[in-house]
């Protein structure tokens, strides 16, 4: 059975809030780790509750690394950004040899020392598991897409209604595209053009 990996970064930041972010803000949302994660998002709405209810539709392993989020707020400061992601990387390395990943991550993370913190743990993560590994992501309605984020996965999907009711949809929807790539059926290809308007 492949082994796949769960991981989740979510953060709704706000540059002009002079209120930083940090790592107690997490903990205080949540963090979980390991068991934990699949204790605390089984059979939630949530994306990460679609990606373990989609591993057994889809027969695969889930393997459960760390995930946190923290309320909308100010950008995430550097050493808990630092430290935040250096714990990922370590349970992400703990887990190897993965056959694939699900991140699920917000698009409009910052953090004071990169202000695409998504697309800097998505070059992260490809970092660690090369370049033959998937990677599928899932993204918040009004994600701040980047070319980072596009060139270190290999397919996203973002929420697609507001209020948000399809998150754990979305989430087995980005499962069912794992489990297609592993077994051969599809190779997924994406870009991203980001035209230069404002929608009012």
């Amino acid at each position: 059975m492949k082994r796949v990996g769960i991981a989740g970064f979510l953060h709704e930041s706000n540059t002009f809030s002079p209120i930083s972010t940090t790592r107690q803000h997490f903990e205080q949302s949540s963090l979980t780790k390991g068991k934990a994660l699949v204790e605390r998002w089984r059979g939630s709405h949530h994306e990460l509750g679609g990606f373990l209810e989609g591993a057994k539709a889809y027969e695969f392993l889930p393997i459960p690394l760390m995930a946190t989020y923290a309320i909308p707020g100010g950008a995430i400061t550097s050493g808990s950004f630092n430290q935040l992601a250096a714990e990922m990387i370590d349970a992400l390395k703990a887990a190897l040899p993965l056959d694939g990943l699900l991140m699920a991550l917000h698009g409009a993370t910052v953090a004071e020392n990169f202000p695409d913190a998504d697309g800097e743990m998505a070059y992260r993560f490809r970092q660690v598991l090369g370049p033959r590994v998937p990677i599928v992501m899932t993204l918040d309605l009004h994600a701040n897409v980047s070319p980072q984020m596009v060139s270190q996965t290999n397919a996203a999907v973002l929420y697609r209604s507001n209020p948000h009711l399809d998150q754990k949809q979305r989430g087995l929807e980005a499962a069912e595209l794992m489990s297609q790539t592993l077994r051969g059926m599809i190779h997924p290809v994406q870009a991203v053009e980001r035209p230069p308007f404002i929608i009012k």
